[in-house]
């Protein structure tokens, strides 16, 4: 079913999508596929012209490629779009009311396939005439189990099978991802992926708002009553976008149809929010029931990650885990003459020498430096954490927290060390196991 979704991405935000799509780069490389003639869908009248007979269509990537994210290009006013990929062909529709504009298509590269295809982005028929759909449509040939491996390296394991009878297509597979469903669909002698946003479609019972996407979800036992919920990570646009998360939740529920309520838990608000938001599930307390690792990147320029764990143990949902003082390193330090820094670890108290030699040019001509004397006091200070990972360093099922930061010198660009360490929930508190400081290479 086709939803139509209420966001909206403003051209000032092209930078911005462009420096988020550095930090998160781009899908990772897998095999090809073989390429075939692409059916073209142009004024409601199918064609089947091989790429180099479309000259009026550039071979483009996709606006999904633009920050990693499809929801950059859905609820994207097609103007907006067109102004990102202008090698676009606009197809109209006639209606009662009139002729319409229908959807955009575009020869792109979808999912890190060699072969380019058709996308088609479908406008809705309101005023605002944002971009509701992609349809994504694959040369005829395309080896089904092949193309599903491919999106299931990018995507994760997809729910797949035989369609039911009566169905128009023969075969399905369905993935959901960060906000987006990706529904593969195989009539027999061509493919089409359709991606629409996943929104939560009871959110007015839990007084949350329209815009409150479903990221991730799993089926597992988290409440340690032997039978499986279902976890949602959401995430709740920001002025009906779904680029940057205002807020993030966690929903468990009982997987079956039930009017009763499940568990909302709302990360604090001083560290909720953010892009890319994941979630994974592993016991960091040792009772042997899962808990909820989430982290979300803030976005800024140094780089930093929030992170939370969450338990809801027998019904009762408790933060084990969320950014504070207590659970990071607390660095301090200064430059020192002859291009060096001195930092200690408050928790250790153990000092390191960092070398800076490498920064020189820059020091000199700031005057930080002259002739290797430090010419005014430069206090170092450090970020939260760039990295936090869950290890079993022991291999015993418990997880620990692995966390990376990074020192700074003289501004924010000015990188000169990282600090990593190694924490245990004990008890009530996270324990520091090891710690350490290396310069950058």
């Amino acid at each position: 079913m086709k939803r139509q979704i209420r966001k909206n991405v403003h051209k000032k935000m092209c930078a911005l999508i462009l420096a988020v799509a550095t930090m998160f780069g781009g899908f990772s490389a897998a095999p090809a596929l073989a390429a075939t003639n692409l059916p073209l869908q142009i004024e409601g009248v199918t064609t089947k012209q091989p790429l180099e007979q479309l000259p009026a269509i550039a071979i483009c990537p996709p606006a999904i490629v633009v920050a990693n994210d499809p929801l950059i290009s859905l609820g994207m006013n097609y103007q907006e779009l067109v102004d990102l990929q202008p090698n676009g062909q606009l197809v109209y529709s006639t209606t009662s009311e009139g002729k319409k504009l229908s959807h955009i298509t575009f020869i792109e590269k979808w999912f890190d396939l060699e072969m380019p295809v058709v996308a088609e982005y479908f406008v809705s028929a309101d005023k605002e005439q944002k971009i509701q759909q992609i349809t994504v449509k694959f040369p005829q040939g395309t080896d089904r189990t092949a193309l599903i491996k491919q999106l299931s390296n990018i995507l994760g394991e997809p729910e797949q099978g035989k369609s039911e009878p009566g169905a128009p297509s023969e075969y399905f597979a369905h993935w959901l991802k960060s906000g987006v469903t990706y529904d593969l669909q195989d009539y027999g002698d061509y493919l089409e992926v359709y991606l629409l946003p996943a929104f939560l479609q009871n959110a007015a019972q839990y007084q949350l708002p329209e815009n409150t996407y479903i990221l991730q979800q799993v089926l597992a036992d988290v409440t340690g009553d032997g039978n499986k919920q279902r976890v949602s990570l959401l995430g709740k646009g920001v002025d009906g976008r779904g680029f940057y998360l205002g807020n993030l939740y966690l929903l468990v529920e009982d997987p079956s149809p039930t009017e009763g309520q499940g568990i909302l838990v709302k990360l604090p608000e001083e560290s909720d929010g953010g892009y890319g938001a994941e979630m994974q599930l592993h016991d960091f307390n040792g009772d042997k029931i899962p808990d909820v690792f989430i982290t979300a990147n803030t976005g800024g320029s140094g780089g930093v990650c929030y992170h939370h764990i969450v338990t809801v143990k027998d019904q009762q949902a408790k933060l084990l885990y969320y950014p504070t003082e207590e659970t990071q390193l607390n660095i301090t330090g200064s430059l020192q003459d002859n291009y060096q820094a001195t930092v200690t670890i408050k928790e250790t108290k153990k000092s390191y020498t960092i070398d800076l030699k490498d920064h020189q040019s820059a020091y000199d001509e700031g005057e930080i430096y002259k002739n290797g004397k430090l010419l005014k006091p430069v206090e170092t200070w450090h970020t939260s954490y760039n990295v936090l990972t869950p290890v079993d360093i022991d291999n015993d099922g418990v997880y620990e927290v692995k966390g990376l930061q990074t020192i700074k010198g003289i501004c924010n660009a000015d990188s000169i060390a990282t600090a990593t360490s190694l924490w245990k929930f004990t008890g009530n508190h996270w324990k520091l196991l090891e710690a350490d400081v290396k310069g950058l290479e």
